[in-house]
């Protein structure tokens, strides 16, 4: 039984709230829910001068409102504390002479800490996650220690704790503090690349920390979490892309810069096919912004190409003069705003040249399919839509979808260096291998 499993029942706290020099005495019950939310039940509150900042509080208006701090100890001496406390609801109740606050809260952040009964004979760290789907469990050994990852056998609720990823060392670290933080860059960056697999974000509220005789609990506020139906590796499969994530977070085979956030983008939840595709597309255009040099993706330095602009300019003009019909000056303008436009790189040259560097298979991949799936992402972003009316002749949306997510997967697993199986939209669903025979 974890940790955070021991706080699941309701159990009570007294302590202070707080705000700018004000402050109240309290008792709240609270626990951490199967979502990993933090759950606070309060007695209703007295209203007086003491008291009364806390009304004055849940009525403040603004983009920015100031939340309260709340600390407290349980029976047990488990203490928790937050400096991120909302109010929900703050109702007024009279009762004979006395006037009575009813309050609900959140917060966004809380830290719970207690000392063990027996004291954990080696440090650990272990992430909790929503709706994690995987079986059996795994684990590998880094630098860092031993690395488990363990979640549900089938379809799992999205929003309930159902795994987690956790870190041991294999002796006590000098430097608990250094091991600690890069153990947890550790489990975020494996956290990030289960993401992938599953093409959702998995949700991380809880971590708990073992150490030094004691146990620290933190929890987040997360948003709920759509489980996506177009996974990209099946939960009962993903040992291999388990042991990819951890042995790439020290030595990836390619150093792609911001990679996260192409993953982020592609695992993005959406229930529109419009959306799937500009997802996927901006994962593709921001792994080559990030990582293609500003003068790779013009024609011509830019010195040089400003004296192209120059004698097009005048070019330009000189046409306007003699065929335009319209406001000559406006449309000199408007064209010379574009001419920049006429220096960049095309999008497919870019991606051939990134994939080309990085060892990218992109087999069975045809330069007129990428043509047409960003032009379909074109007519997305600038028209809104794809489909307008009768198109015998257009590709079905989702043909478009399947090429551009089919790319950012094989990128991604070129980056970690992922070898076995996975799941291909390309055409019918179906298993593949990467990389591609």
């Amino acid at each position: 039984m974890t940790e955070q499993d021991g706080l699941s029942q309701l159990r009570l706290f007294t302590g202070t709230l707080a705000r700018e020099g004000h402050e109240v005495a309290l008792d709240v019950r609270i626990l951490i829910d199967e979502t990993g939310e933090i759950v606070f039940a309060f007695d209703p509150i007295l209203l007086s001068d003491r008291t009364q900042f806390l009304l004055t509080t849940f009525h403040e208006r603004g983009s920015r409102i100031r939340p309260l701090r709340f600390s407290g100890v349980a029976p047990d001496e488990t203490r928790f504390s937050t400096d991120n406390f909302h109010f929900t609801r703050c109702g007024i109740a009279s009762e004979e002479s006395d006037v009575h606050l009813n309050v609900a809260g959140s917060c966004l952040f809380g830290v719970f800490h207690r000392t063990l009964d027996t004291p954990a004979s080696r440090p650990l760290l272990r992430m909790h996650l929503r709706g994690f789907e995987n079986f059996p469990c795994h684990e590998t050994t880094s630098r860092l220690g031993t690395v488990g990852i363990v979640g549900s056998d089938s379809r799992a609720n999205p929003d309930k704790l159902t795994g987690w990823i956790a870190i041991s060392p294999t002796d006590t670290p000098k430097d608990f503090a250094a091991w600690r933080a890069d153990a947890e860059r550790l489990l975020e960056h494996v956290r990030r690349v289960m993401s992938f697999a599953a093409s959702s974000l998995l949700r991380a509220p809880i971590i708990e920390c073992y150490a030094n005789g004691e146990v620290e609990i933190r929890v987040w506020s997360q948003t709920a979490r759509i489980s996506s139906g177009i996974r990209t590796i099946h939960h009962l499969q993903q040992n291999e892309i388990f042991l990819a994530a951890v042995a790439s977070f020290e030595n990836p085979p390619v150093a792609a810069k911001h990679f996260f956030f192409a993953i982020e983008w592609f695992a993005m939840e959406s229930t529109y096919n419009e959306i799937r595709l500009v997802c996927a597309m901006t994962a593709l255009e921001n792994l080559l912004d990030a990582n293609l040099d500003s003068s790779e993706a013009l024609i011509q330095p830019k010195k040089e190409f400003k004296r192209t602009s120059s004698v097009l300019s005048v070019v330009m003009r000189i046409c306007i003069r003699l065929w335009s019909h319209g406001n000559a000056s406006e449309v000199s303008r408007d064209l010379a705003a574009k001419l920049a436009d006429l220096n960049r790189r095309s999008f497919r040259w870019k991606l051939r040249t990134l994939a080309s560097r990085w060892g990218v298979p992109l087999t069975g991949i045809s330069e007129n399919a990428l043509r047409d799936a960003i032009n379909a992402r074109n007519r997305v972003v600038h028209r809104g839509q794809y489909y307008e009316g009768p198109e015998p002749d257009d590709a079905d949306l989702w043909t478009h979808v399947t090429v551009i997510r089919e790319v950012v997967v094989r990128f991604i697993f070129t980056i970690i260096g992922y070898r076995g199986k996975y799941a291909s939209y390309l055409g019918d669903l179906h298993d593949a291998d990467f990389p591609p025979t």
